[in-house]
């Protein structure tokens, strides 16, 4: 029955923002795909394919609590068309807020995130290698006595894996993480930065080293905590690390600096994207973005009005950027958001979708090879609590298919000052202890909700 409302409720929603029936317009290459049922689907990331089609990755619960939550991928054409979708897990709680996705050299895809069901502690990092089917190739769990996870992935040139998160172990807890795995998932060496919170990307550079971001706290800052930019060898010893805090526009306000996102430059140079707490605001986060250069020196920082989840750089320098703003009726609720800007980090055009409940959100954007973007998130259609997972196909200029109700946003950035700062940190090595997980993958049963624009399904 819920999910007969929700066809109800979808076909009423394009009814009253578009034609209904044939001659209903969109633009040639925007669409909008809405997947779910009986089971809430949450979207965290997405992939282009080779093939041009999309991977969506993110997790599947029952509605009414989040125990027996699994990570779910969703493969799709490039019209939103469903291939084939895959739940990965057991009894407990499986994947995090945070899930990494990468596409690998095979065809094949790795994942990382985290398990209880598999688990030899509290919680462990879960790394799975899949076909392009969604089989496993191998699992992975790395763990010890306390909770451990897994926030990024990436390949690497020896054809291995690069991963990074947060353990408790020997000591402490969430701190900094990062290990080196080979091409069947061994691990190579582990280490420990005693000084941070848990990364949340890694890459790797043209020398053969890393480049990591996490959190941590300068003393004199007054924050919460803080950026934290470390560049590793290829071993994960510590060259050089910066930490980055925002300066407040009211001197007794206390910030919160979390990074969501890093990506290498061409110039050798970093930008690195996240969220801090808004001073005057009463609830709810901004985003802030830093352009680095090849040292760690600030070139430009500035904040937007935006919640910031992910932030991708496009063909021609500029970048495209994914997440949630306030609502313009009510502090307490949010709108997802979709920005596009330059170099320099101005805005080029921004768009949200109001009126969503207050529940919506973007989660990630990638660019496409026809220049547009795809953008996922999710969404309670009936406000009912079962969330759906959504995807956006956009053109250049951010349109979509009607039914997504993309409108116009117009608050610009400013620009914001930064104390920039050291603290000596050294690489520990750790000894997670590595076991093979049982995961099967089951067919998963998501249905698509909503769907107009391009080629509807």
């Amino acid at each position: 029955m819920r999910i007969f409302r929700a066809i109800l409720c979808s076909a009423a929603v394009l009814c009253a923002v578009a034609a209904c029936g044939p001659d209903a317009t969109a633009p040639e290459s925007g669409w909008t795909r809405t997947y779910g049922g009986t089971l809430s689907y949450q979207a965290s990331t997405v992939r282009v394919t080779a093939d041009g089609g999309y991977l969506v990755a993110g997790t599947v619960r029952p509605s009414s609590g989040f125990i027996d939550q699994d990570i779910w991928l969703l493969r799709i054409n490039s019209d939103g068309s469903i291939v084939w979708q895959m739940a990965y897990g057991g009894p407990d709680f499986d994947g995090w807020q945070s899930l990494a996705l990468e596409p690998t050299a095979d065809g094949g895809f790795v994942v990382a995130g985290s398990t209880a069901s598999f688990r030899g502690g509290e919680m462990d990092a879960w790394v799975l290698k899949l076909d392009g089917n969604g089989n496993v190739v191998w699992q992975w769990t790395l763990g010890g006595t306390g909770p451990n996870w897994a926030n990024a992935v990436q390949p690497t040139m020896d054809g291995g894996y690069i991963v990074a998160g947060a353990t408790s172990f020997p000591g402490g807890y969430g701190r900094t993480w990062v290990l080196k795995l080979d091409a069947s998932g061994i691990v190579a060496w582990q280490r420990q930065y005693d000084n941070g919170s848990p990364a949340v990307s890694v890459k790797q550079s043209a020398d053969g080293g890393y480049v990591v971001v996490a959190s941590n706290s300068l003393d004199y800052s007054r924050t919460a905590s803080d950026f934290w930019l470390l560049k590793l060898d290829a071993s994960g010893n510590v060259i050089w690390e910066k930490t980055y805090a925002r300066i407040a526009d009211d001197s007794q306000s206390f910030l919160s600096d979390r990074p969501t996102e890093l990506h290498l430059m061409t110039d050798g140079g970093f930008l690195v994207a996240g969220i801090t707490s808004p001073p005057g605001e009463p609830v709810g986060w901004s985003g802030w973005i830093l352009r680095l250069d090849a040292s760690g020196d600030v070139l430009w920082s500035k904040s937007y009005p935006g919640s910031i989840a992910s932030v991708q750089p496009i063909g021609d320098g500029h970048f495209v950027v994914a997440g949630a703003v306030q609502s313009p009726t009510d502090v307490y609720k949010n709108n997802p958001w979709v920005m596009k800007m330059d170099s320099g980090g101005n805005v080029v055009w921004q768009k949200t979708i109001p009126d969503e409940g207050g529940r919506g959100k973007f989660s990630a954007v990638q660019p496409t090879a026809d220049g547009g973007y795809v953008v996922v998130g999710s969404t309670d259609l009936n406000e009912d609590g079962v969330t759906s997972a959504r995807v956006l196909k956009l053109d250049s200029d951010g349109a979509s298919a009607v039914c997504a109700n993309l409108a116009l946003y117009d608050r610009p950035p400013s620009n914001v000052g930064v104390i920039t700062g050291s603290t000596p940190t050294i690489a520990v090595a750790t000894d997670a202890t590595p076991a093979i997980s049982l995961a099967v993958p089951n067919a998963s049963t998501a249905m698509i909700l909503q769907s107009c624009g391009a080629a509807s399904n």
